[in-house]
């Protein structure tokens, strides 16, 4: 496989069904969606770059997604590492679509067998957005969904 190559075996079974998610009133960086990835024995956790997809159904001008982590758990789901994050995110959920980020990701040559990743996205409630996008307030929960069928790009090669 070209070194240039990069390999998604960082996918699980798309989804097909809507999430349906609502944001608390003053939510700020809150730990809203995961996927858990697993990954084949043999596989090289190499460094680079990570990209990461959201598909928004329902939009919210309200919402920003604005953390983005990736950790290493192992086959009991305890965390080994962390593989890279993003925290100066300011990806704001205007338009249904997909969203995606890049995270550069720290090589893993400590893995052992059954070892997975977990991407961990936050998001933040950052008010009703008003007339002429001023900002009224943010004390009303904020409702947006997402469907679980993009694919996770990631230097891992088998």
């Amino acid at each position: 496989m070209n070194s240039a190559t990069v390999n998604r075996l960082c996918i699980g079974t798309p989804g097909s069904a809507v999430n349906a998610v609502s944001l608390d009133a003053h939510a700020s960086s809150v730990y809203t969606l995961a996927w858990d990835i697993p990954v084949p024995n043999l596989t090289l956790w190499r460094d680079g770059v990570w990209t990461v997809r959201l598909n928004v159904r329902l939009a919210n001008p309200s919402v920003t997604w604005n953390r983005c982590y990736l950790y290493r758990l192992n086959s009991a789901g305890t965390k080994q590492s962390l593989i890279g994050q993003r925290t100066d995110l300011a990806v704001v959920l205007t338009s249904p679509g997909v969203k995606s980020v890049s995270i550069a990701g720290e090589a893993q040559p400590t893995r052992s067998y059954g070892d997975r990743v977990v991407v961990v996205c936050c998001l933040t409630n950052q008010g009703t957005v008003g007339p002429a996008n001023v900002t009224v307030s943010n004390g009303a929960a904020q409702a947006w969904s997402y469907l679980s069928d993009q694919l996770i790009d990631s230097p891992l090669v088998n």
